[in-house]
């Protein structure tokens, strides 16, 4: 609870935090609780989502790998899972769950702890040295993660087991129309296509190339492309039902916002070269300018205007914004009259979304952040 009341009585007001405060939220783990390690998971995470909020880099990231290791040392990556753990620390180790709520608890809190590992690994930096998050999924067993209302209303099939969760999902195994696709599987799946790319970008090599450096090349973009369509193509319309929660609303815009990035990360090392990347780049930026209405409907839903939005954003809107960014440097460098309409739409979509950067940004340092950095790159 101290954890839950500093961050909301904080977000508004970045403040430092009292050393008391974050001894109580992080001590947890001496106590005799008996949900102790899965609360001191939740308050490692939002501390470490207060801290990034606040543009505390260094700090925002130790917590979330504290979460990581909590939750790799408890075993949650391997729940249901056809191997014993060999993670698993005997002091971390969790007694067999008691009902499908608690198993389902546990589930969505290891997807939760693995989504913002890898979104904030690939944003600044690897968070820690875990190889069961930063590889290639082998080592994850945990089922895709039910909606926590179905937890509560169904009992998970006895003869239910895990395997490769992460690796089926890279490789494109089939699975069942119903796995995988609550809220927060959406999210693991849109992290680990987030992480994927920007790898993938970050390992084209900027010299000349061979011919066996090309087809790898390219087999890889054209794989990972695909895998990024697919998984665009099965997201469901973004909510507008007035009695859709904010919540899942603002879920959603952050899952398909990913998605978008992600495309814009893979096309990346080619887009200033290549017209498909180009073309494909400026498509899935404008489709994520497009989800700014749904930000001015969170608004709505606060006393205050601007709601507090999870400062991942900020760092996916600085990635939409430097596509805009760099098409207006190539538009006005054809300095041809007939280019002028297509120049003011990318320039006002590209106002559009630094209007909303500044808007969440005068509660968000991070957001504020990114926003200084896209304007200097103009």
């Amino acid at each position: 609870m101290n954890t839950v009341y500093y961050v909301a009585s904080s977000f508004n007001k970045p403040l430092n935090p009292p050393s008391q405060v974050l001894l109580e939220a992080v001590g947890i783990l001496s106590t005799n609780h008996p949900n102790k390690i899965l609360h001191a998971i939740q308050a490692e995470v939002l501390l470490a989502t207060w801290f990034l909020h606040s543009n505390r880099i260094l700090q925002g990231k130790y917590h979330l790998g504290t979460a990581v290791s909590l939750t790799v040392g408890a075993g949650l990556h391997r729940i249901r899972s056809r191997r014993a753990s060999q993670t698993v620390s005997h002091r971390m180790s969790l007694p067999p769950a008691v009902d499908s709520v608690e198993e389902g608890e546990r589930i969505i809190g290891f997807w939760k702890v693995f989504a913002l590992s890898n979104i904030w690994d690939t944003i600044s930096g690897p968070t820690s040295s875990c190889i069961v998050f930063n590889g290639d999924g082998k080592g994850i067993d945990t089922p895709w993660a039910w909606e926590m209302h179905e937890y509560e209303r169904y009992a998970l099939p006895e003869n239910l087991v895990g395997g490769l969760t992460v690796h089926n999902f890279l490789v494109g195994a089939p699975s069942s129309a119903r796995e995988g696709l609550s809220m927060i599987s959406m999210l693991a799946k849109a992290s680990v296509l987030f992480s994927k790319a920007k790898s993938f970008a970050d390992s084209v090599p900027r010299t000349q190339l061979n011919q066996a450096q090309l087809t790898h090349i390219r087999a890889c973009h054209e794989y990972l492309d695909n895998l990024i369509d697919k998984f665009t193509s099965s997201l469901a319309p973004i909510p507008q039902d007035t009695q859709i929660s904010a919540s899942d609303v603002h879920l959603a815009v952050l899952i398909h916002t990913l998605a978008y990035t992600s495309a814009i990360h893979l096309h990346s090392p080619f887009a200033a070269t290549d017209a498909r990347s180009s073309t494909k780049s400026l498509s899935v930026a404008e489709l994520a300018t497009g989800l700014l209405p749904y930000i001015d409907y969170l608004a709505l839903q606060t006393a205050e205007g601007f709601p507090i939005v999870n400062p991942i954003f900020g760092a996916l809107w600085f990635v939409v914004g430097k596509v805009f960014v760099e098409e207006l440097r190539r538009l006005r460098g054809l300095r041809r009259s007939s280019s002028a309409s297509r120049t003011n739409e990318v320039f006002a979509m590209l106002g559009r979304l630094k209007a909303t950067m500044a808007a969440i940004g005068q509660s968000s340092p991070f957001v504020a952040d990114q926003l200084r950095r896209l304007t200097e790159s103009q």
